[in-house]
């Protein structure tokens, strides 16, 4: 229920869906969400992902979740936003702790706000935080 706009509750046309709908079906332990993607760590420890194409960073929307990563423990997303005078740039990142304990970031790092150890842009592989 909610805005649609971002395709992270059904893939129908419609920018506003009235009423709940099913995303991804059982076990589902913990979810999150933003404006442009929707995650779910299932109890089995899989982290699914819909809405931006969180591989590789295309405008790409999609509410089909896809598995990302295995073994995951608690999983949080966030958008970002790069202003600039001529330039309203919304981003997207995911960051996941897995069930050993270490912690792994996707998406935006723009301004190097994932690590400063890989270049700035879009990570479309898991980077260790």
């Amino acid at each position: 229920m909610g805005n649609n706009t971002r395709k992270t509750i059904c893939d129908d046309e419609e920018d506003y869906v009235p009423e709940f709908r099913m995303i991804i079906s059982g076990g589902v332990k913990h979810i999150s969400a933003s404006a442009q993607n929707a995650a779910a760590v299932k109890k089995d420890g899989s982290l699914c992902v819909g809405g931006r194409d969180i591989k590789s960073g295309a405008r790409k929307y999609s509410a089909k979740p896809e598995k990302i990563a295995e073994n995951v423990r608690q999983a949080v997303l966030a958008d970002t936003r790069l202003d600039s005078y001529l330039m309203h740039i919304p981003k997207s990142v995911i960051l996941y702790v897995k069930k050993d304990g270490k912690a792994y970031g996707r998406g935006s790092n723009y301004n190097f706000m994932l690590s400063d150890s890989c270049k700035a842009g879009w990570q479309s592989k898991p980077v260790f935080l």
